[in-house]
């Protein structure tokens, strides 16, 4: 039986920020400098962009971040309070204006809701939901029924049958 048994792997507690770097135009920005930098903790990632001017940082921590590009002969571009959680891959995409090295355009703006680069769905329950959800039996997999697309199946909330009269017979 022993070695028949599968390695568990745990989920991860990192996430993924990505995205394209493109100028006013819409055209690709290759070897554009990408910092990623997380808010609480003040720790940075460095990454460049391909020839396809795309970008990626991955093993992130949680947390929030803020993603810099600066490349010769554009105004650097900054996204502020970019926030990733677990196993979350978030696009910033960014644009840069053909301008003195010394300008800086600042995108102060939520992304997207609209994930297209997974068909994953996920949603992260806060602390502050969890201690105000009144939960029926403190029961914590209702939380689960908070995200869209959740299902109730299989042993759920399955209750333990009993009989009206435990003297039947077969």
């Amino acid at each position: 039986m022993l070695l028949l048994a599968l390695p568990a792997f745990p989920q991860r507690s990192t996430g993924t920020i990505l995205g394209i770097v493109t100028d006013s135009s819409g055209g690709a920005v290759p070897g554009t400098a990408i910092t990623v930098s997380n808010l609480d903790t003040g720790l940075a990632w460095n990454a460049t962009t391909g020839a396809d001017g795309l970008y990626t940082v991955t093993l992130l921590p949680i947390g929030r971040y803020q993603v810099k590009a600066i490349k010769t002969g554009f105004q650097e571009a900054v996204v502020k309070e970019v926030i990733l959680n677990v196993n979350e891959n978030v696009r910033v995409n960014l644009s840069l204006s053909v301008g003195a090295v010394t300008e800086s355009v600042t995108v102060e703006a939520v992304s997207p809701m609209l994930k297209t680069d997974s068909a994953t769905v996920s949603q992260v329950v806060d602390e502050k939901r969890i201690v105000d959800m009144p939960l029926n039996g403190r029961n914590f997999q209702q939380l689960a029924l908070l995200t869209p697309g959740v299902a109730v199946g299989g042993n759920f909330y399955r209750a333990p049958v009993t009989s009206p009269d435990s003297s039947c017979s077969p």
